[in-house]
């Protein structure tokens, strides 16, 4: 997860906001159907970048644009043009503009069709599932799986990829398959911190926070220096009202990441918790 998203959530969590906006529910008393983690403010989408797109591109980014497209549809060399295809991809990623980024993107996994370029695929389309409007949520998510399952056609063992492929099915319409994904990922490779972390992630998102602390506690014995799972792990611990245990799992996270973003979020969380604790009292 990148640590721009973790932060988005972090903040969320802290101030008690809910920032996942597709339809909640709780399923058979497990995990709850969860979205994507994504901005508030979802990007519009894009067919060209000039007419349709709101994101401001100053001039020098626009001529680096038209110069790369320009050398990309010039240049025969199949390698060379993929360079220029990946060059394309990231700087349209980089700006948001994810019809034109997952155009390029997929264009290298077709030539390439190997295991990590059409994860690579997959990760791009999901990325724009996340951040995009309504209308164009289910093709990006439809165009991750497809990726992410030419991915595992090639390697069925890769579990990253499988975890990725589980969520595109826990933000849409049978969250109970993705679930199903990460519990078959996990009775096959105990062990798994990706496919442990999700679930201790919908645990908290759906209200059992029992079990989401049974969920982050097992995955801190495996990785002691995961900051996510411990300040998780704490977060779960607020929602039970044991609030000194609660402070000593974001204080271990704070200590175990340096990212700035991230520690300054810890502290909006436990000055957040210790506000409470005096307006208890």
């Amino acid at each position: 997860m990148q640590k721009s998203k973790i932060i988005i959530i972090i903040a969320a969590l802290a101030l008690g906001i809910y920032i996942f906006t597709l339809p909640k529910g709780v399923i058979k008393k497990e995990e709850a159907n969860v979205s994507a983690n994504r901005d508030t403010k979802p990007i519009p989408k894009n067919n060209t970048m000039e007419k349709t797109h709101s994101v401001k591109t100053s001039d020098k980014e626009n001529n680096n644009l038209k110069l790369l497209t320009k050398n990309y549809n010039t240049v025969s060399n199949p390698e060379k043009k993929i360079i220029f295809a990946d060059s394309l991809a990231n700087k349209y990623r980089k700006l948001h503009l994810y019809d034109s980024a997952t155009k390029y993107i997929e264009i290298i996994a077709n030539a390439k069709a190997n295991t990590e370029a059409y994860s690579i695929a997959g990760d791009f389309n999901f990325e724009a599932y996340s951040f995009s409007d309504k209308e164009d949520r289910n093709k990006f998510n439809e165009k991750a799986r497809r990726f992410y399952n030419k991915a595992l056609e090639i390697t069925p063992k890769d579990y990253e990829v499988k975890c990725k492929l589980a969520m595109t099915f826990v933000g849409g319409e049978n969250p109970m398959e993705g679930i199903g994904i990460l519990k078959e990922v996990l009775k096959e490779d105990p062990k798994n911190e990706t496919a442990m972390y999700q679930l201790g992630i919908l645990s908290l998102q759906s209200g059992q926070n029992s079990k989401a602390v049974d969920r982050f506690n097992e995955l801190i014995k495996i990785n002691p220096k995961n900051a996510n799972a411990h300040y998780y792990l704490g977060v779960s611990f607020a929602n039970l009202g044991e609030i000194n245990k609660a402070k000593a799992s974001l204080e271990k996270a704070k200590a175990l990441e340096e990212d700035k973003g991230f520690r300054a979020a810890v502290d909006d969380y436990l000055k957040e918790l210790n506000s409470q604790e005096l307006i208890s009292k």
